[in-house]
């Protein structure tokens, strides 16, 4: 721009400078009281607006990765086999969902051979949380719980918590087991109704 298009321009500017009143001095029409008293109005506003924004405590920093689920061993402990022969199915649920025959439902499962009494099995990374376990001793190996004309198991089976099972297969409840830190064994016991 040079400096005669400059000049042309100032006489504008200067013109609607002219329009406003001094500083320090109100719009005709307005009292002078009525200036201060809006500007002590503003002035507290503003300090309002920054005591709430400057004055506020910061709030808590809520980035964080996420958690998960912390993953230990369960290990089962069977007692009282009663031989070596064939292997244990055991199914671990976290529900009573499939409890306690579709192992298709559980979150561990497997079929192990008997290389010792009593026998130990583990399950690795499994979540903490509440689960219950069933065991069948599979003595021929055929992959189903062989029972007798009137339902009774001639196979050994065992459920977490050893619940009496005289009147049936107990209830999800009743063999739930809470698996913590401090509590990642569970000893059951086999039982064989039919000698």
């Amino acid at each position: 721009m040079q400096v005669s298009q400059i000049r042309k321009l100032q006489p504008k500017f200067t013109g609607f400078f002219k329009k406003l009143p001094p500083m320090g001095h109100p719009p005709s029409g307005v009292s002078f009281l009525s200036c201060i008293l809006t500007s002590v109005s503003c002035f507290a506003i503003l300090s309002l607006i920054w005591s709430i924004t400057v004055d506020q405590p910061q709030a808590p920093n809520l980035s964080f990765t996420l958690a998960l689920p912390r993953l230990d061993t369960l290990t089962i402990e069977l007692t009282e086999l009663r031989n070596r022969k064939g292997v244990v199915n055991i199914a671990v649920f976290n529900s009573s969902e499939g409890f306690p025959s579709d192992a298709s439902k559980a979150v561990k499962s497997g079929s192990f051979p008997i290389s010792e009494l009593p026998l130990t099995i583990e399950f690795r990374e499994l979540p903490y949380g509440c689960y219950a376990a069933t065991v069948h001793h599979d003595e021929n190996m055929d992959a189903q719980l062989n029972c007798n004309a009137l339902g009774i198991p001639k196979e050994g089976i065992g459920f977490s918590g050893n619940p009496r099972i005289w009147k049936g297969v107990p209830l999800f409840q009743r063999a739930q087991f809470e698996f913590m830190p401090d509590h990642t064994i569970v000893s059951i016991t086999m039982k064989y109704l039919l000698r």
